[in-house]
């Protein structure tokens, strides 16, 4: 299944193709090695975030609202005009119906805290990857400068859906993202144990921060952080808070 090609696709009923092709999506398994122990989420403050701590449950964000155009946009060469049709019909499919939770390696980004942390007003989530195969199977994002040439009709489209998802511009590698892959956008249920620890932004008000304690207050095991700078430098250190 996984090196089925588009010339496989097009050998089937046309009321099967989009079928297959969704198969061959849930099929995608990680090319590299394992994530590291820890992966992090930059967040605002909105509805979703008494509905993450509370319930456990965190918006998977399809392609097509991604702050980044480009992203989950790159095309493979075709040879010929149906198979165009086909590859850009399933590349849509993917824009608009695809799950897609970016995560970090990187807590202590300046650039991150302004640009997903609300500008320093919201907070920093810790997940643990080690011992759980949920956060275990985040994929590495693959930063590139040129523009990724592979053909759509040889290359098994597993393959295709790889580089195409996990493949962005170098200038986004400050970002050091892995991401979670799931074939449907929407609020789905995290392993409440795989949130180990909460850190508050620079600015993130007081009020806001006894709120996510209280939402959080049945689950001991989760640790509470604040990030500050470092006295004369351009970075960012982070502190226990009891």
């Amino acid at each position: 299944m996984t090196k089925a090609t588009v010339e496989d696709l097009l050998r089937l009923p046309p009321e099967k193709r989009l079928e297959i092709a969704d198969l061959l999506l849930r099929s995608i398994e990680p090319q590299e090695g394992p994530p590291p122990a820890y992966l992090y989420k930059y967040l605002r403050f909105c509805e979703g975030l008494e509905d993450l701590f509370a319930h456990s449950r965190i918006k998977f964000t399809a392609p097509s609202d991604f702050n980044d155009l480009l992203d989950c946009m790159i095309e493979p060469l075709w040879e010929t005009s149906e198979q165009q049709a086909l590859g850009q019909e399933a590349l849509q499919r993917v824009q608009r119906t695809l799950g897609v939770l970016p995560l970090t390696e990187e807590p202590l980004s300046v650039t991150m805290w302004a640009r997903y942390g609300d500008n320093y007003r919201g907070l920093c989530i810790r997940f643990a990857t080690e011992g759980n195969d949920y956060f275990g199977r985040a994929q590495r994002v693959r930063y590139r400068q040129d523009y990724p040439a592979f053909s759509g009709l040889s290359t098994p489209m597993a393959q295709q859906y790889d580089n195409i998802l996990l493949t962005k511009s170098l200038e986004w590698r400050d970002e050091r993202e892995w991401r979670l892959i799931t074939h449907t956008a929407g609020n789905h249920e995290l392993p409440r144990e795989a949130l180990v620890a909460v850190i508050f932004g620079l600015r993130t008000p007081d009020a806001q921060k006894e709120q996510v304690r209280g939402w959080l207050r049945d689950a001991p095991w989760i640790q509470f952080r604040q990030a500050e700078l470092v006295p004369r430098t351009f970075k960012l250190r982070l502190r226990d808070e009891a």
